[in-house]
């Protein structure tokens, strides 16, 4: 064996930790170029600060980009995905210079638009939107440096508009579908391509003007007033906002006008996207409250789709989210017929609709309703056909957002996106929503409740989108399948984007790699277990939360519940922005490609731009459009008044779900918002003097918002606030430096503006954290998650290279674990994962999810670089001895040295291995916490009851606690625990000679010592266990 090195930390000069952080995005890179057969270049990808240049990736010819396909449990064979890309500095100028292929170099039809630039406007692609069609089977890449190709590929236009003085007529080959600019109707007319022949005449209109004309969309309120959707004569505008070979989008704005009078009782705010070779339209309605909530209700908020179907059609429902539904067919003598949510675990088959309801009761004539079919959670889709052709709708989060109502009559398919069949009207007021839990003034700050929440409560401006799909058939055997193979492909795919939508990325080893969105560790559950079980739970805890208290409904779903003490007492209740949590999700997909995150973060981002989101000027009711709600009215966000600058005002999240969904709902009022948070900034203080937290917040906020739209005005914004940063720390001689709320903001502005000042300021904090080790700035109570100051002191390294300010960020990376039960704890159910241990119950749960949800994955670029197995990084750095060799071949052989060394906490069982000769006359060990001990026969010690304080370890063959001189064998235990496993390493322990110890409590570190045994200590692995050649110092 070579000699061995002394490893001190991380940044240290020996052979690994010298080109570990040339190679570590190198390697990721190679590792997902070998599955396509182009050459690829060497890639390595470094952060823009600190000197080094991400330019690489582009610099060394051409390559591809695997496109990741998750087709969930679908039974499909085409799908359309429209999807997002992150490319690194300079790879890309145009997409002229990118194109989409397959595996065998065959060029696809792919549409991409540039939703993000490095540098400035005119700057290189940062993200790239893709819109194309998928099969399964086939694999695809983004292909870059090449001259592009786009020219030679046949049919690249799909999708073919027309846009007249009062139509846009959009075709997607299959279909024709025209919307109006002067009628509100969802669709003015439909053609399907029933012969084949590419043409679309009259008899194939399965959506008609008249017939949409007569069904348009309609709100009634609980007095029965009905309002109806305006046309141009009530404001209606009509805009093409996306457009494109692959995909167009269509945005309408509009309003909710009385039949009566033409008043103006809501507004609706949509999207209508359509896919090139799809007879499919996915439709994203916005209703949003222009009325006074304490005043009027609604009943009913219904759209419509009339097809023209024959007497003999029969209705499907979806009864489930299973691949199949379970679909319940009823015949056209059993119309009119409805499937109703009632909640999120209820729904009804019933027929006829003229049925016994909270507002009509039963009368002479008028038949009970009979219930089809009944069940838990709805499949949230249904269907109507004949034998020509028919057509599937539904929406998103069905059961979810009930009430919710699917309704087949006289050939309309009517989307109830609120339905009072359910027995209740939406009534915004705190007190209905809450029912027995309304707090009154008693939440919070009381004395901003003076009188009951209720009183206090307007929901003017605020919104609610429902995702809307409706995928249409013909049974004929035209767009080249048959007949039954058509219908079926349409179910499938309603089913599928509604429940289970086909995912389409980049890997996230490409997407950590160009550091589009900062310096993140792609997830590594091989090299660390304990921070990935952390980042599970967070949102395994936020899951589980939503089911126990039923967080479901209209309203509230999508928002984070938490707990301020683990109990079950009301506080703010809904998270919304605070500390940053909607940015965890996304950050967590892109790591990972994970659905479960995706998704989490698609329905938690809806929901705030909804419902925390002001959509209305009111100077009646005290709203402006883009104004937050937030902390004041934490139980009911709306029922307080609106922020103006926040410490929580967070944005990044929006652009991310139109930089990864190219969802532009969340573009819009992401631009709206931010010009919001302007406005408001000029008459405050925050532009003259230094306001801790919100000064912070503030340098964030806008520092995001510039670099997604490059205005000038977020960029004098930026710079107006960072004056107040340098006046601070002119008269403090620092700012404060937590990294939930100031950090972030200090990094940004430096690498976006290049101004030395904020670099010099930002690493003066830094280090004046490291003398106080007082992450919380002296401001903070302890403990708070946070204070926990991981991603800033990372950038310190990186922007720097000095190793000073990694032993510190150890520390806290070690000591956060401690502070919330995984799934690696044997001793923690389900309920208990992501829960907060009760020593650290004082501050909000969310604290510390938000923020280890951001700080983790950065702070494991760092500990990957040092090139050692994670737990030694958290023991003590300046022990641990590497050989040069590996060990058998698992794990590099390395363990700590000392007489007297330190044992971290994982929050997980950690054996540690050592070796006692066989000469051990007077061998001991010393513990500062309760042990079990095993000998290499995997025979635990004292009858397996703990140990601590000194112990002398047996000779061979001897009995523990009968030796002379020997501690006496422990009393029994009273509460012992589970037999631990007495080989947890196959063997390996007993064939080395290794004996084991573990420790009881999971979270605490402690102290080992030895005595007349080798002071050598290997972690988790026996094989890492080695002797170095070198003199014990003590």
């Amino acid at each position: 064996m070579d000699s061995p090195s002394l490893r001190y930390r991380a940044g240290s000069e020996d052979y690994l930790m010298k080109y570990s952080m040339k190679l570590t995005a190198l390697l990721w890179l190679l590792v997902i170029m070998l599955f396509v057969p182009q050459p690829v270049a060497a890639v390595q990808t470094e952060n823009l600060v600190g000197g080094r240049d991400a330019s690489s990736l582009s610099s060394q010819g051409a390559g591809r980009v695997p496109i990741v396909l998750d087709w969930g449990d679908n039974h499909l064979a085409t799908a359309p995905v429209t999807f997002g890309i992150p490319l690194p500095r300079g790879l890309a100028d145009s997409t002229e210079q990118l194109c989409v292929v397959t595996e065998e170099g065959e060029l696809i039809p792919a549409q991409m638009e540039v939703t993000a630039t490095w540098d400035g406007p005119t700057g290189s692609i940062r993200w790239l939107l893709l819109s194309m069609n998928v099969q399964k089977g086939q694999s695809y890449a983004l292909e870059y440096g090449r001259e592009a190709r786009t020219d030679n590929l046949p049919d690249q236009q799909k999708v073919r508009v027309e846009d007249g003085a009062e139509v846009i007529a959009v075709t997607t080959g299959p279909m024709r579908a025209e919307v109006s600019k002067v009628r509100p109707t969802i669709l003015d007319a439909v053609f399907l391509d029933v012969n084949g022949d590419g043409r679309f005449s009259e008899d194939e209109a399965i959506v008609t003007p008249a017939a949409a004309a007569a069904h348009l969309p309609v709100v009634i309120d609980s007095r029965g007033s009905r309002y109806i959707a305006g046309g141009a004569e009530a404001g209606l505008k009509v805009e093409m906002v996306r457009q494109g070979p692959m995909e167009v989008a269509i945005r309408r704005e509009g309003w909710y006008v009385a039949e009566e009078d033409g008043k103006r009782f809501a507004q609706f705010i949509t999207y209508t996207y359509f896919y090139g070779e799809q007879a499919a339209v996915r439709h994203d309605h916005t209703f949003v409250v222009a009325f006074d909530s304490t005043k009027h209700q609604v009943r009913d908020i219904r759209l419509s789709l009339p097809l023209a179907t024959g007497a003999g059609a029969q209705a499907e429902f979806a009864t489930n989210t299973s691949a199949g539904g379970d679909v319940v067919a009823v015949d056209a003598g059993t119309f009119p017929v409805s499937l109703l949510q009632k909640a999120h675990n209820q729904w009804e088959l019933v027929s006829p609709l003229a049925l016994a309801n909270h507002f009509q009761p039963v009368g002479e004539g008028v038949p009970p309703a009979q219930t089809i079919a009944k069940g838990e959670r709805a499949g949230g889709w249904f269907g109507l056909a004949d034998e020509r052709w028919g057509a599937y709708a539904g929406w998103r989060d069905f059961w979810q957002q009930y009430p919710g109502e699917l309704e087949v009559e006289n050939g309309v398919l009517h989307l109830h996106l609120w339905s009072s069949k359910g027995g209740s009207v939406l009534d915004f007021t705190p007190s209905a929503i809450m029912g027995e839990q309304y707090p009154g003034d008693r939440i919070f700050y009381e004395w901003l409740y003076a009188g009951g929440l209720d009183s206090w409560t307007q929901a003017y401006g605020v919104g609610k989108t429902h995702n809307i799909w409706f995928n249409f058939f013909s049974n004929k055997g035209s767009f080249n399948k048959g007949s039954s193979e058509q219908k079926e492909a349409a179910a499938q795919l309603t089913r599928a984007w509604i429940n289970m939508p086909v995912l389409a990325s980049a890997p996230p080893e490409w997407n950590v790699a160009t550091e589009a969105f900062g310096r993140v560790h792609p997830e590594d559950r091989a090299r660390f277990p304990e921070l990935e079980a952390a980042l599970d739970a967070l949102l395994q805890r936020k899951l589980w939360l939503r089911e126990r208290y039923e967080q479901y409904g209209w309203i509230d779903y999508g928002d984070a519940y938490y707990r301020r003490n683990s109990d079950q007492v009301l506080w703010r209740r809904w998270a919304s922005m605070f500390y940053g949590w909607p940015n965890v999700a996304p950050l967590m997909y892109l790591r990972s490609g994970r659905r479960d995150a995706w998704d989490y973060h698609r329905v938690n981002t809806k929901h705030i731009i909804d419902i925390d989101i002001g959509h209305l000027d009111s100077k009646e009711f005290g709203k402006r459009k883009g104004g937050r709600y937030g902390g004041d009215g934490g139980i009911v966000h709306y029922a307080a008044d609106q922020y103006g600058l926040s410490p929580d005002s967070h944005i990044r999240f929006m652009y991310f779900d139109y930089y990864i969904n190219g969802n532009l709902r969340a573009w819009e009022v992401a631009d709206y918002y931010a010009q919001q948070q302007y406005e408001q900034l000029y008459p405050s203080r925050a532009v003259r003097q230094y306001l801790g937290r919100t000064s912070g917040g503030t340098l964030r906020f806008f520092c995001e918002a510039y670099e997604a739209t490059w205005k000038p005005e977020y960029l004098r914004a930026m710079r107006d606030v960072a004056e107040t940063f340098y006046q601070e720390r002119a008269e403090k001689g620092f700012t404060e430096y937590d990294d939930v709320y100031k950090n972030e903001g200090k990094v940004k502005y430096y690498q976006l503006t290049g101004d030395e000042r904020m670099l010099d300021l930002f690493l003066n904090d830094m280090n004046v954290l490291l003398d106080s080790r007082d992450p919380l700035s002296g401001r903070l109570p302890r403990p708070d998650g946070r204070g926990n100051t991981i991603w800033g002191l990372s950038q310190a390294y990186f922007l720097t290279g000095d190793d000073k300010y990694l032993d510190y960020l150890y520390w806290q990376v070690g000591n956060a674990l401690t502070q919330m039960h995984t799934a690696l704890d044997p001793n923690v159910g389900p309920e208990s994962v992501g829960d907060m241990r009760p020593e650290f119950t004082a501050p909000p749960e969310q604290t510390y999810h938000a923020t280890m949800g951001v700080q983790f994955p950065t702070a494991m670029v760092v500990m990957a670089e040092a090139g050692v197995p994670f737990p030694y990084l958290l023991a003590s750095p300046d022990q641990v001895i590497t050989a040069a060799e590996e060990g058998d071949g698992r794990d590099p052989a390395i363990v700590l040295y000392g007489d007297e060394v330190i044992i971290p906490a994982l929050g997980r069982p950690l054996p540690v291995y050592f070796h006692v000769p066989e000469d051990n006359e007077g061998a001991a060990l010393f513990t500062s916490a309760k042990v079990r001990i095993f000998d290499p026969g995997g025979t635990p010690l004292f009858g397996g009851r703990p140990v601590e304080g000194w112990v002398e370890l047996p000779a061979v063959g001897q009995t523990p606690g009968k030796g002379p001189g020997s501690n006496p064998a422990p009393a029994p235990d009273p509460d012992p625990a589970p037999a631990p496993d007495p080989d947890p390493d196959h063997g390996h322990g007993s064939s080395l000679g290794l004996w084991r110890l573990e420790a009881v409590d999971l979270y605490t570190e402690y102290t080992l010592k030895v005595r007349h045994i080798p002071p050598y200590f290997a972690l988790d692995e026996p094989a890492r266990y080695f002797t170095p050649e070198i003199k014990p110092t003590r």
